[in-house]
């Protein structure tokens, strides 16, 4: 009997332990996610859900925030069928502030707690055949971070929401534009 009950308690706790020193799932502050195409067609939609008690403030992106070239960092990333990342579009070296923006109040995005804001995300490249293609995405904003292109006229707000949010991948169907 006593090696029964012993037995017993033995199985217990050995279901009970990876309970125990399992690390607690941490919850996303800032959830993105792609909702699907632009409505331009020309990007995607993606949404970004506040999950904290606290409104989070995000910027918009400045000229050169999807090249990585200033924060924060608006990080779209588009593969093939096979795997294959197609590269973000060559362009100009112009970059910075928006001229019929105002800084930082035009750019700023405030998402109250509970709540969610959209916005299109230009794929900022060519798309080379029709077909499915797989898109991810990521926010990341660092004040202390390093970016490519530095301007003395864009200094920061202190209240923005500092860290990386990535979506889930999501396969959409792009054409190839003519």
């Amino acid at each position: 009997m006593k090696t029964n009950i012993l037995r017993v308690l033995a199985a217990v706790f050995a279901l009970l332990l990876p309970l125990a020193s399992a690390e607690p799932e941490q919850k996303e502050e800032l959830k993105v996610s792609i909702i699907g195409k632009s409505p331009d067609n020309r990007g995607v939609t993606v949404r970004f859900e506040n999950r904290t008690n606290q409104p989070i403030r995000l910027l918009r992106p400045l000229d050169g925030s999807e090249w990585g070239w200033h924060m924060p960092v608006y990080n779209l990333t588009l593969s093939n069928s096979k795997g294959e990342v197609i590269p973000i579009g060559a362009r100009c070296g112009l970059s910075g502030l928006y001229s019929s923006m105002k800084w930082p109040d035009d750019y700023r995005i405030q998402i109250l707690p509970g709540h969610a804001y959209e916005m299109p995300v230009d794929l900022c490249r060519e798309i080379p055949a029709d077909g499915l293609y797989t898109v991810r995405f990521r926010y990341h904003y660092d004040p202390k971070g390093e970016t490519t292109k530095k301007d003395p006229k864009i200094v920061y707000p202190a209240d923005l929401w500092v860290g990386t949010a990535e979506s889930k991948p999501k396969v959409i169907e792009f054409s190839k534009e003519p």
